[in-house]
């Protein structure tokens, strides 16, 4: 799944996925495979990604969390 967010300069972007052991995030140009960041912005639209470390039969569940200050 992608998702897309958008800031100004200077502000502090911190993501946090929860509720699967099984997955994690990546921001293009900026980290790979997290599952907690915190990073200073750019003004600029970054795109989230996220994705399953290993493959699963069934779909799982989870949550992703933005705050931007």
């Amino acid at each position: 799944m992608c998702y897309t967010f958008a800031s100004g300069a200077g502000q502090t972007a911190t993501l946090v996925l929860s509720g699967s052991e099984n997955a994690c995030f990546t921001i293009d140009g900026v980290v790979d495979c997290q599952a907690s960041y915190s990073f200073e912005t750019a003004r600029r639209t970054y795109t989230v990604g996220v994705f399953q470390l290993f493959p699963r039969t069934e779909p799982e569940t989870f949550s992703l969390e933005l705050s931007i200050q």
